[in-house]
């Protein structure tokens, strides 16, 4: 596939000419196609030689040069311009390597969440018949320093795991030396099952936004980023049509989450610190 990236660059052209829909281009259009024609012939067909000389002489027999009949300009609809647009959006905006994700945990992640969208879900079971388990919620300072026999405390541990991410929360928090013991959360979220499970549920919510915001959003308001809507203004919250807050309409219409603590009440009565902690 050696013309791939000259193909790519005929497409772009041709998506660019479509979206301006200007009728004076339909003779660009035409060079175009026939030049992708070229370029993809060799590698995609069989007999390519007999195959394209029988398309362009059957052309020239009815006196049309080849894709001189084009239907062009196309239709022009709303949903055509959409969809163009954002065509033409995905073929032109590159990506910078420096952006790519480096940490193998977080494409692992990513990869996990992107197949589950496309999933058949599974109905879930009826809740006497979910299982549980006992686990702490987050770490405490002692657990996070407590030794094991080998001399390695969880804290060390997670470090040499997640080197990257620990020094990114350095980075973040700017704390140094042991006072990052006085910080739990971080340790909590990479180590205990149940705080990543908690913590990924309420990245699913999110995400859906983040889908609902691609899907719904207008040109301008994706050129714009998705923080300037998330961090709306207060007329943006009070505003029903605004689309912060149809985006949280269609987020609470799919996304519902059950989390539940059998002893949280008898921690919470005696006053144990791990009734704070959930």
């Amino acid at each position: 596939m050696k013309p791939l990236p000259d193909l790519c660059k005929k497409f772009e052209e041709l998506v660019e000419i479509l979206k301006d829909s200007d009728p004076s281009k339909k003779d660009s259009v035409v060079l175009l196609l026939q030049d992708m024609l070229e370029l993809d012939t060799p590698d995609m067909m069989v007999n390519e030689i007999r195959e394209l000389g029988e398309l362009s002489q059957g052309s020239k027999d009815s006196g049309n040069q080849l894709f001189a009949t084009v239907a062009y300009p196309p239709p022009n609809t709303a949903q055509w311009e959409v969809q163009i647009r954002r065509l033409h959006l995905l073929l032109t905006v590159k990506e910078s390597a420096s952006n790519a994700l480096t940490n193998l945990e977080a494409c692992r992640r990513m990869t996990f969440f992107s197949n589950s969208l496309f999933m058949n879900m599974p109905r879930a079971p009826r809740v006497r018949k979910m299982l549980s388990f006992s686990e702490e919620t987050t770490y405490s300072k002692s657990d996070l320093e407590m030794e094991n026999e080998d001399g390695v405390s969880i804290l060390y541990y997670l470090q040499k795991i997640y080197p990257d991410e620990w020094n990114n929360f350095m980075e973040c928090i700017n704390f140094k030396g042991s006072e990052i013991l006085e910080n739990d959360e971080n340790a909590s979220l990479r180590g205990q099952t149940l705080s990543k499970t908690v913590r990924g549920m309420m990245y699913y919510r999110r995400a859906l936004k983040l889908q609902a915001f691609l899907n719904m959003a207008s040109e301008d308001e994706i050129l714009e980023g998705y923080n300037s809507i998330i961090e709306p203004s207060d007329e943006d919250r009070k505003s029903q049509r605004s689309t912060y807050t149809q985006l949280e309409v269609v987020a609470d219409m799919k996304f519902t989450y059950v989390a539940t603590c059998q002893i949280y009440g008898n921690q919470k009565r005696s006053g144990d610190m791990r009734a704070t902690d959930i």
